[in-house]
């Protein structure tokens, strides 16, 4: 059996922001790799995988927005860098990027030659409307469960539906509107599953908007939310170059 809680976040690295560009799909991928070296210090660079999802839509070079799609496929197919060689600018975006042309800005050169954190293996995950917990799907919690209870992460794409106007100290469950069904989404979000809590039903998603917001930067979202809004998502198996680290142990209380 499994247990009962599985905390994650001693594993994972700080809290980052990703401010007012809409890059949260770059911030739970890249917070996801970390993990996946061990945590700890590491950082790398939100905005040199910003620009690969963006290659990957042949969307020229752009400072936010993507469409859902396999974002560990494009983190499998290219490596990335570190904070310090591709620092996360809040503006000007287009300076680094040179707007897709070229000749590449000598910063996204640099970026190039310095990459060596990659994902070697890694699941995508899908939703399928016509099943109810079982399966390999994202909106099955009981196979995010065991994921996570093996100590690996989940990459969540979900819609976003009647939670930004709290605090979000509070468990984040599905609200209904008027007419008894569940709230329509106002847009999407991208974070990394690092836990879950199932006396209380709900899982550990680390976000990207600062401390502030929910438990130190983490949300509590509860079961029902994943199976009704989860879309897509990932889970990193392996990664290059191996690096062999102590990390505190996951907390498991069954």
């Amino acid at each position: 059996p499994l247990p009962d809680v599985v905390d994650r976040r001693p594993q994972q690295t700080a809290i980052k922001n990703q401010n007012p560009r809409g890059t949260c799909y770059a911030f739970a991928s890249i917070a996801g790799l970390e993990a996946a070296y061990g945590g700890g210090t590491l950082d790398l660079s939100e905005n040199y995988a910003n620009y690969w999802f963006q290659k990957a839509e042949a969307q020229g070079c752009k400072a936010d927005g993507v469409d859902a799609f396999d974002w560990g496929g494009v983190l499998h197919e290219h490596a990335t860098c570190t904070e310090t060689v591709c620092p996360y600018l809040i503006s000007p975006f287009p300076a680094y990027c040179n707007n897709g042309a070229s000749p590449a800005p000598t910063k996204r050169n640099d970026a190039q030659g310095h990459a060596p954190y990659q994902i070697t293996n890694y699941t995508a995950l899908w939703r399928d409307e016509s099943v109810s917990d079982s399966g390999v799907y994202i909106n099955n919690p009981g196979y995010l469960r065991a994921i996570l209870a093996s100590g690996k992460d989940v990459v969540v794409g979900l819609y976003v539906a009647g939670w930004t106007d709290s605090n979000m100290e509070a468990e984040i469950d599905v609200r209904l509107g008027p007419d008894g069904n569940p709230l329509p989404a106002s847009g999407g979000h991208v974070m990394l599953v690092v836990g879950y809590n199932d006396p209380q039903q709900y899982f550990i998603v680390k976000n990207s908007w600062g401390t502030s917001p929910g438990h130190d930067g983490y949300l509590y979202l509860s079961y029902d939310y994943f199976r009704t809004y989860a879309q897509l998502g990932y889970v990193i198996n392996e990664v290059k170059p191996v690096v062999t680290m102590v990390v505190p142990r996951v907390l498991m209380r069954r």
